[in-house]
């Protein structure tokens, strides 16, 4: 009898730690996922990385800083210039670092398509803006289309020199951006297509082309050198706005008054573009929301990231709005805002998408 009794206590024991084990693994189980769970949505990291930190992509920062911010993602910053070589390795060393989702302003096509296949490989979630969606996996691509953006110069060009009363033919100057770059081709391309009309009629004379690398002191000094030939220009137009106010100051130096005797319109919409429109000194500018591009990359990179879904198309539009004196004070009502994108771009994980936008709208 003692030996059954014993035979059970042991029995019993056994099953005493059999249970414990089972708790605790249900334990510590249970804590494992709380703290992948409180990884995914504390910890995250995404890397935003970026040409310049000039006024167009501050704008382009702040977006995405903004949704980091609602999103309690840890968002790292850097900007590498127009070097390829080194925003990819400014883009290696953040996921080094952690980062497992990027969003890029490619500096070059060509050269961000072997790194693109390799984060994609190694399960780092990546979205691009600006330019075409050209080549090389990738979530998302974010971006105005350059030809469209183009064309809106074009018809904001003739629209301000029409309403100037100037005679024809009209002499104009161009300026496009880094030889090489889409957007500096393209945007030119589109506003010619524009233009071209009435070039071949003669009511339009294309006095000179400039290559003036988006920035507004070679812009400049590319108009000087136009004006010291010459006073005869109605209108000036670029490929962004820093082009166009470096030739607007180079035109009031040579005392021309810009908006009066000469007729600009840039694209970027950028504080000094704006309050240049504001001041009648830029006829208009066209805005392609480089805040919208960051805010939503960064919901984009971190929805994928946090559910594995992914928008169902790769090329995502952003919206485009010619900006003049009648609209530069309400104009960003429409492209600067703080909410998650479409819908309609997740009807593939439709449920998912919807729990997650009502969980966006009840952070605060």
């Amino acid at each position: 009898m003692r030996r059954v009794s014993k035979v059970k206590n042991q029995k019993a024991l056994v099953l005493v730690l059999i249970a414990i084990l089972i708790f605790s693994s249900i334990v510590v189980t249970g804590c494992r996922k709380e703290s992948t769970t409180s990884e995914k949505t504390g910890t995250l990291q995404i890397a935003a990385v970026a040409p310049f930190e000039d006024q167009y992509f501050n704008i382009w920062f702040e977006g995405a800083r903004a949704a980091a911010k609602k999103l309690n993602v840890k968002l790292s910053e850097a900007t590498a210039g127009w070097d390829p070589n080194k925003q990819n390795n400014l883009i290696e060393a953040a996921v080094a670092a952690g980062a497992k989702g990027v969003l890029v302003a490619r500096v070059d096509l060509d050269a961000f398509v072997p790194l693109s296949q390799k984060l994609t490989q190694q399960g780092i979630a990546v979205v691009t803006t600006d330019g075409p969606v050209h080549t090389g996996p990738r979530l998302a691509h974010l971006s105005s289309d350059d030809m469209k953006v183009g064309q809106a110069i074009g018809k904001a060009l003739l629209e301000g020199l029409e309403k100037s009363g100037k005679p024809k033919p009209w002499k104009i100057v161009a300026f496009a951006g880094l030889p090489g770059t889409y957007a500096g081709m393209v945007r030119i391309e589109g506003a010619l297509s524009i233009l071209n009309p009435l070039i071949q009629k003669g009511e339009i004379k294309l006095v000179s082309t400039e290559i003036a690398n988006f920035d507004r002191e070679l812009g400049m000094k590319k108009m000087e050198a136009i004006l010291a030939r010459t006073h005869e220009i109605d209108g000036i137009f670029g490929a962004n706005d820093d082009m166009v106010l470096g030739a607007a100051k180079a035109c009031e130096n040579a005392g021309l008054k810009p908006g009066k005797d000469v007729i600009l319109v840039g694209v970027d919409v950028i504080p000094d573009a704006q309050q240049a429109i504001r001041d009648e000194k830029m006829y208009a500018s066209i805005s392609q929301a480089p805040y919208l591009e960051g805010y939503w990359g960064t919901c984009i990179l971190y929805f994928n990231l946090t559910t594995g879904c992914k928008p169902d198309s790769i090329e995502l539009p952003i919206p485009i709005i010619t900006v003049t004196k009648q609209n530069v004070n309400d104009f960003e009502r429409e492209v600067r805002f703080d909410q998650p994108p479409s819908k309609e771009w997740f009807t593939n994980c439709k449920d998912k998408y919807e729990e997650f936008v009502k969980k966006f709208w009840e952070t605060k």
